[in-house]
């Protein structure tokens, strides 16, 4: 009788859970869009590799106010304009716009960080930003590539490439297939564009981060 009870639960779990699957899908979506996975990413990478936390979260607060606040603005009063359908800028058409003011101001931002002398370590960072950003931004002309699983994707091949196989990095690794499954339950991409995005985006971190971050730091050292 109590297996039967436990069997019955489990099929009631599911049915629930195929009855609000898509739900679930737009909260992982929303959750783990690109902007939110580059911002506290950017704060566990910095702080992971600046040695004094009080300058690497004065440097971070600061830069994740200039860099950010400005495009998310832009893209907010895109849509409340008509010209995107919402913030992840579902038409592929329509990303180009919004993007070109992305890697313009990203740009300007990592030219006045090193004016002022911000850590190298940050630098690096932005300019893993602005190459993925490009990367995709070209690839988009022909293609709807997915940029949530790009995000999600460069996110967990540097933390495993830093961090190894310990807790936090294996946790942003489970969470790939998680964004993936989301952008194909919501018909935003096919299993291919979703795939695709992984490859980019693990690949691109690897390359700038993971290879040139020993470069950063030992001109930080300097």
């Amino acid at each position: 009788m109590a297996r039967f009870s436990r069997v019955r639960t489990v099929k009631n779990k599911a049915l629930w859970l195929k009855a609000h699957d898509e739900a679930m899908a737009r909260w992982v979506s929303n959750v783990l869009c690109p902007p939110v996975v580059a911002t506290f990413f950017a704060i566990a990478f910095v702080s992971y590799i600046v040695p004094d936390p009080r300058m690497s979260w004065h440097w971070m607060i600061f830069a994740l106010l200039l860099i950010a606040l400005p495009p998310l603005a832009y893209v907010i009063w895109l849509v409340r304009r008509g010209e995107l359908g919402d913030i992840h800028m579902p038409v592929r058409e329509t990303r180009l716009k919004p993007l070109s003011v992305m890697m313009v101001w990203i740009l300007v931002c990592t030219l006045m960080l090193q004016k002022w002398n911000a850590p190298r370590s940050l630098d690096l960072l932005l300019l893993a930003v602005l190459l993925q950003i490009s990367v995709l931004s070209l690839i988009t002309l022909f293609w709807q590539i997915s940029f949530h699983s790009a995000a999600i994707s460069a996110a967990a091949a540097t933390a495993v490439a830093i961090g190894g196989t310990t807790a936090w990095p294996i946790t942003i690794t489970l969470l790939v297939p998680l964004v993936g499954w989301s952008r194909v339950r919501l018909r935003r991409h096919t299993l291919r564009q979703v795939t695709a995005g992984c490859l980019v985006g693990a690949t691109l971190a690897l390359l700038v981060l993971v290879g040139l971050l020993p470069f950063a730091l030992s001109a930080e050292a300097k």
